[in-house]
């Protein structure tokens, strides 16, 4: 349930940001396709905006947080990820088998 919350989160901030930075690089000539407008804009010299590339990046952070993590592996292991900071629960599991098993071996010796 937090990763939920934390995942629906990051999206709005990100459509949020989105949002703000496309009004700000191009006011009323926003299109309905923001991220070609972004990854068209240069600036006089010929070089892409830095925000360009921070709000494709994030787009690629908002991809990973709706596809469903059978399709994306990478998802699946931030979730694994953040399970073990929060509660530990393969690590605790594997050293129990493990102990489990030294003393089994160690009964049969």
């Amino acid at each position: 349930m937090k990763t939920n919350n934390y995942g629906l989160i990051l999206t709005c901030c990100i459509y949020c940001a989105v949002a703000l930075i496309s009004v700000a690089m191009f006011g009323a000539d926003t299109t309905s396709l923001v991220l070609d407008d972004i990854g068209l804009a240069v600036n006089d010299a010929g070089k892409s905006f830095w925000e360009g590339y921070v709000t494709q990046f994030s787009f690629i952070i908002l991809l990973a947080c709706h596809i469903p993590f059978i399709f994306f592996a990478g998802k699946e292991g931030v979730l694994v990820i953040i399970d073990e900071l929060d509660r530990k629960s393969i690590s605790s599991t594997l050293w129990l088998k493990l102990h489990a098993t030294n003393e089994h071996f160690a009964k049969k010796n």
